[in-house]
């Protein structure tokens, strides 16, 4: 399945709710609104029930909490695909990390793709963990 055109529609789940100045022109723009995962359970819903929603929904989960980005508690292989932003305490970069995260999701539309990854979005760079 690809992640151009309205069908790839719920293909991304987020944790934490995208702040509003990152919301217009970042991954939306090529139409894909990630839902937010409260949609589905409580937002203080531990991260194990988080990344157990977003395999129930079949869903690529993007998150700002690092706790997703430990690859022996969350073993890539086992999850469709896993975007940590890096924001480390500076929520300043996020739109920074946003623009990343679109170019990157523009340059690999197929979600096959991110099947068992992790995907570790910097501000410079995404590192790759199988």
């Amino acid at each position: 399945m690809s992640l151009r055109g309205a069908e790839r529609r719920g293909n991304l789940i987020t944790q934490n709710e995208i702040p509003r100045f990152a919301r217009n022109d970042t991954v939306w723009s090529f139409n894909t609104y990630p839902c937010v995962i409260r949609v589905y359970i409580s937002p203080d819903s531990s991260d194990q029930i988080v990344i157990s929603k977003a395999q129930e929904l079949d869903t690529i989960l993007i998150s700002l909490n690092g706790d997703f980005a430990d690859i022996v508690t969350y073993p890539p292989k086992k999850y469709k695909g896993i975007f940590a932003l890096q924001v480390r305490n500076h929520p300043e970069i996020i739109p920074h990390l946003m623009e990343r995260l679109k170019n990157y999701l523009s340059a690999n539309p197929e979600m096959n793709h991110y099947k068992g990854k992790l995907l570790l979005v910097e501000v410079h760079r995404i590192r790759v963990r199988e």
